[in-house]
């Protein structure tokens, strides 16, 4: 993050990119979890905030092999805010977070 030498906070980004291992159908159901209403497949997401908007959208990347056995998906996930404060994007990467969070064994 940049300073802007005319205000005393540091400028917060508009943009947070993910790298994350999902396929866009799991992208979608985690965005359904998180939103409340089913978000098709291959759609971007339209999240209403206190002041404006989160837009979250899915670029499906080229996938991962581990050990020649294990094929993992890979996405690039973005989520741009408009009009919306600092604490109130934190509080939206939080639930973010928690949405798209699986368990592992």
């Amino acid at each position: 993050m940049s300073e802007n030498p005319s205000s005393p906070h540091p400028a917060v980004a508009d943009r947070v990119d993910k790298v994350m291992s999902l396929t866009p159908l799991e992208f979608s159901a985690s965005c359904s979890r998180l939103l409340g209403r089913d978000i098709p497949t291959g759609a971007s997401a339209v999240a209403e905030l206190p002041g404006g908007q989160a837009i979250l959208t899915c670029q499906p990347q080229a996938g991962v092999t581990l050990g020649g056995l294990l094929a993992l998906p890979c996405a690039r996930v973005s989520i741009v805010f408009h009009g919306v404060s600092p604490e109130d994007r934190a509080a939206f990467i939080k639930r973010f977070e928690l949405a798209f969070q699986r368990g592992g064994g």
